[in-house]
This record gives structure tokens, sequence and C-alpha cells, in this order.
């Protein structure tokens, strides 16, 4: 019985330090993270810090699922634009992307107030889908 319990000890010690990448898939319930969809996959974006502040630079994560539950694997861009000034943004974030579905992008400031939309593309075996989100920012 002993062996038992050690065993389940160290596999619950595991899942503790593991990092959430590895539980992206299926897109849980969370009221901190704006969900979106395309024909083939459900989307979950995060900003960090929640609140986007006028030229404060801020992060994007996106856990990006295959409907049938199936982390995404294929190849993601995302950027934000002003459509109504016909321009984005001054910088282009770095995409840092785990193989389970989860994507962590650095280097977004939105450098003036107005209405941003976020644009996501998801690219793989030759089809490309695309989502957008808008947001205002005051």
């Amino acid at each position: 019985m002993k062996p038992l319990l050690n065993l389940l000890y160290g596999m619950v010690s595991l899942l503790a330090i593991m990092p959430i990448t590895a539980f992206a898939c299926p897109i849980l319930q969370d009221p901190s993270l704006t969900l979106l969809g395309t024909e083939s996959y459900n989307i979950a974006l995060q900003t960090t810090p929640e609140e986007i502040v006028v030229g404060e630079p801020f992060a994007v994560d996106l856990r990006i699922c295959h409907k049938s539950g199936s982390p995404f694997d294929g190849d993601v861009r995302v950027n934000a634009t002003m459509p109504l000034h016909k321009h984005g943004m001054n910088y282009e974030p770095s995409i840092i992307a785990s193989d389970m579905g989860a994507y962590h992008m650095d280097g977004f400031v939105f450098h003036m107030q107005g209405n941003w939309q976020f644009l996501v593309a998801l690219r793989k075996d030759g089809q490309t889908e695309t989502v957008s989100l808008d947001h205002i920012l005051e």
C-alpha cells in the first residue's frame, strides 16, 4: 500500500509543478478569458496586465484548440490595428509557442486611444482561418 501512496503523491506533486500550457485544451470557462472562435477552432485570449494602458507594453496569451478538443499545432499570427485610422502598432510583438496549443506574445503597445482590433490568423495544412476582436482603449 505504501508504494502506491508514494506513486500517487509523486503524480500529484508533478501535476502541481507542470506549466499551465499543458492543460490548454479543452478551453474551460474562465471570466478572465475572452473567448473567440473560427469555423474549426476555439480561442481564448488574455492580456497581461488585464487592463491595457495607452503607451504601456502588454502581453497576449492565446490558447487555441480544435473544436474536437485537440491542441492547435499550426502557425499563428497576431496583430493589432486601428481600422478607422488605417494603421497598426509601432511595434511588432514576438510569439513564443508551446506544443500544446498555447501561445505567448510580448511587445504589444497601443500608442493612442481609440478603437483597436486584434487580428488572429491560424494557418494549418495550407488553410487559413482568421478572427478579430475589437477593443476600445479610453
